[in-house]
């Protein structure tokens, strides 16, 4: 019976899940051949038996290929079977009846497709979905990527008799789910990694899954920090991308002092960026030549230890430099007070002329495929450690989502899980991701040997210089892609020689970044993972959010000069308002989470 009113969650997942790299030291459920091992405890609980026996299936035999085709159609011949897809409205979708993407899906699968529309914002969407409940009307058998309702919310939703448990149809072994990892020798798979990953999207108490998640591994997204340089400038002056801060500094006064774009004036800005969390934070990419620093997760962990650097003699140093960057005018001050459209406006200028050495960019939304702004700029190396606790190539996680769900009103949920998971495959995802086969991409035999985009073999050649992803079109459902497909790097394509063609040009960037951060490398141990008891949750909910403000806030005071990082009574005294936020209790909850999750 569907409730309104929503159950407490006994656990909680706080941040999404896991990344390539380094990764977090966990509990070895594994002998040593990989597989799971025999024993468990005798306490066990619906979801440890699940997240067992859902690894167990990721086990491939020697020799075997992945087929595909081999389980379609998903109805039999002359049988009609209509599922509806509840889906969020991209802009650059232009018709999803009359499109490749669901023509492709039906012909495979013969399974004919309705679509519910929801347009608006994430949170707009989610909203329509509650209200749709609220007046119980019939929901779509299946919601795709719907980032509004997040992993609580759907458990929720779930335990109010709204989404279907789909837990009994993971315990097929050859599900999508888990080849499309064990088939592909360039994913860097780790079993344990998708236990925490089933356990976190599980429900705490039954071991119900209501959604079928999405894990994906795209080398080119990990990084933190997209730093770009321009090569023209580089080029001018005789000079070298900068491995250490002392080099950078140089560079930096080289730009600011040598009319790097030749119109007379010294209006160059050798260094820009944005304030964010994202690819655009070049301040942080600074601040990690001093001490490991990723504020998407926070914490830093030492031989079992989780710590905070925020306010370490370490990161003091880095935020000195910073400082004097911005004080001898080699960092604009812009960087935490420009809008994304003034930012954009900046770094691609009409006329072609720029005024920018180095900037934090994101190359797929940032650098639009009519300019020549990514042939023009290269990636750049994180820095050479400063301290002994620097020099890392911070990533994000494995990107581990719950945001795809089929509904109670779903009269055959076996038949919609298994249009999701043919989805999951790698034949799904670039059908998704870039268009039809034949047309727009083509099957390479990696026999052949021809180098891919991102190192090591091609599989995948484009045969079109355009993304279907950044323009209008009929090609894909653009924007659902990621929704729950994964990549599993399939983005590796074949022809690297025309540097000026959008695509190729995209893939040297993705190549250099994924090569720079895997040499600089990351700690041994990582903190990406919490799985927290209610009375953490709920300390964590009402107190962090604080804590992470003050951290942001103070770090912009210093390195703008509003505070003199070298004065040691302020320095002091932002330590001591720091802690007294609270945060010794959210490092003991912090260690508690990982401790559980690590033994």
């Amino acid at each position: 019976m569907k409730r309104i009113l929503a159950l407490l969650l006994l656990a909680v997942m706080v941040f999404s899940l896991a990344a390539c790299g380094e990764k977090p030291t966990v509990t070895d459920t594994t002998d040593a051949t990989g597989a799971p091992a025999d024993t468990a405890p005798e306490d066990d609980d619906p979801v440890d038996a699940f997240v067992r026996a859902a690894t167990a299936a990721v086990a491939v035999p020697e020799g075997e290929t992945y087929d595909l085709d081999a389980r379609l159609p998903l109805v039999e011949p002359g049988e009609e079977k209509t599922l509806t897809i509840g889906i969020p409205v991209s802009a650059n979708t232009l018709d999803y009846y009359d499109n490749d993407m669901t023509r492709w899906l039906e012909e495979k699968t013969g399974v004919h497709l309705e679509f519910v529309q929801f347009t608006g914002t994430t949170k707009e969407n989610a909203t329509q979905l509650s209200l749709m409940m609220a007046a119980n009307e019939k929901l779509p058998d299946i919601l795709i990527w719907f980032s509004g309702i997040n992993r609580d919310k759907g458990v929720e939703y779930g335990r109010d008799g709204y989404f279907a448990d789909l837990s009994e149809y993971f315990s097929d072994p050859d599900l999508n789910y888990y080849r499309r990892w064990g088939l592909q020798e360039y994913f860097d798979y780790d079993p344990t990694a998708n236990q925490i990953c089933m356990r976190q999207g599980a429900d705490s108490e039954t071991g119900a899954i209501y959604s079928y998640p999405l894990m994906t591994n795209e080398p080119e997204d990990r990084p933190k920090n997209h730093t770009q340089i321009n090569k023209a400038w580089l080029e001018k002056l005789g000079m070298e991308a900068p491995r250490t801060v002392d080099e950078l500094y140089d560079l930096l006064v080289a730009f600011r002092d040598n009319d790097m774009n030749g119109n007379g004036k010294k209006d160059e800005i050798p260094m820009i960026g944005r304030n964010t969390t994202g690819y655009k934070n070049v301040v942080n990419w600074v601040i990690n030549a001093f001490v490991y620093l990723n504020d998407a997760y926070y914490f830093n962990v030492t031989d079992g230890k989780v710590w905070l650097p925020h306010d370490t003699d370490e990161y003091r140093q880095g935020l000195i430099f910073v400082n004097k960057l911005v004080k001898d005018g080699l960092l604009s001050d812009q960087f935490w007070t420009i809008t994304g459209s003034e930012y954009l406006g900046l770094i691609t200028p009409s006329d072609g002329n720029y005024n920018v050495g180095i900037l934090g960019a994101n190359i797929y939304s940032d650098f639009p495929a009519s300019s020549h702004l990514m042939q023009d700029y290269a990636e750049v190396p994180p820095l050479k450690d400063e301290t002994g606790k620097g020099g890392y190539g911070p990533l994000d996680s494995y990107l581990m989502s719950y945001s795809s769900f089929i509904t109670t009103d779903c009269e055959d949920p076996e038949l919609a899980f298994r249009l999701l998971d043919f989805l999951s495959g790698p034949e799904g995802w670039l059908h998704m991701r870039w268009g039809l086969e034949g047309r727009d991409w083509e099957w390479v035999d990696p026999a052949e040997g021809l180098p891919g985009s991102q190192g090591g073999v091609a599989r995948v050649r484009s045969l079109v210089d355009s993304d279907p992803q950044t323009y209008p079109n009929t090609i894909t459902w653009t924007g659902t892609y990621a929704g729950l497909s994964c990549s599993a790097a399939h983005q590796r394509v074949v022809d690297m020689s025309d540097p000026d063609n959008y695509i190729t040009a995209r893939s040297i960037h993705d190549t250099d970044i994924i090569r720079y951060y895997e040499e600089a490398g990351q700690p041994d141990e990582l903190y990406y993972y919490n799985i927290f008891t209610p009375e953490e949750a709920e300390w964590v909910e009402e107190n962090a959010p604080d804590i992470k403000e003050f951290i942001k806030n103070s770090r912009a005071e210093f390195c703008s000069g509003v505070q003199d990082p070298n004065d040691d009574a302020a320095w002091e005294k932002y330590v001591s308002d720091l802690h007294s936020l609270g945060t010794d209790r959210w490092i003991e909850i912090a260690q508690a989470s990982y401790d559980r999750l690590n033994g």
